[in-house]
């Protein structure tokens, strides 16, 4: 390509290859966005080893008994956010599955091939992290959830 002046398509094709999708996101039927960064996305995962009896310590098999997810937004919707943190109270049960819903990451692309990440069974986590504006910044509010698979397939989340 040396020697081939750039014109301003080829330089618009690469740049949207090399940003990353932005996604709108929801929980349930309340939508989320705009998100101030990237979604934070943590395992939290357990295995049980399955050993031969006679010896005890030659493992068979490893057996996952865990496998949630801690997912964390920063949203710069504070109404929302802090509406939604305020139902909580002392006493609630935080495993409740009544509570859970899915939570949705669209990415906002024109690209046909991008897909859609779904963490079908996520319960909002209580604390407060409220981040006031500095200078140019956007106030927003960090928001936690616990994903948990999907009490029918037993994915913690699809990609499609």
């Amino acid at each position: 390509m040396a020697g081939t002046p750039l014109t301003q398509e080829m330089i618009d094709s690469l740049v949207e290859k090399l940003q990353f999708y932005k996604y709108q996101v929801s929980f349930g039927d309340t939508i989320l966005g705009p998100l101030n960064s990237p979604p934070g996305v943590e395992a939290d995962m357990e295995t049980k080893d399955t050993v031969l009896y006679e010896t005890g310590v030659d493992p068979l098999a490893q057996i996952i008994s865990k496998n949630n997810a801690k997912i964390t937004l920063e949203v710069n919707d504070v109404d929302t956010a802090m509406t939604m943190l305020a139902t909580f109270k002392k006493g609630d049960n935080l495993l409740d599955s009544s509570k859970a819903k899915a939570l949705v990451f669209v990415p906002l692309t024109a690209d046909e091939n991008a897909k859609v990440l779904t963490f079908p069974n996520c319960s909002l986590q209580p604390g407060l992290g409220f981040n006031p504006a500095e200078g140019d910044d956007p106030n927003y509010v960090s928001l936690e959830f616990l994903a948990k698979p999907d009490a029918d397939t037993g994915a913690l989340y699809t990609f499609a």
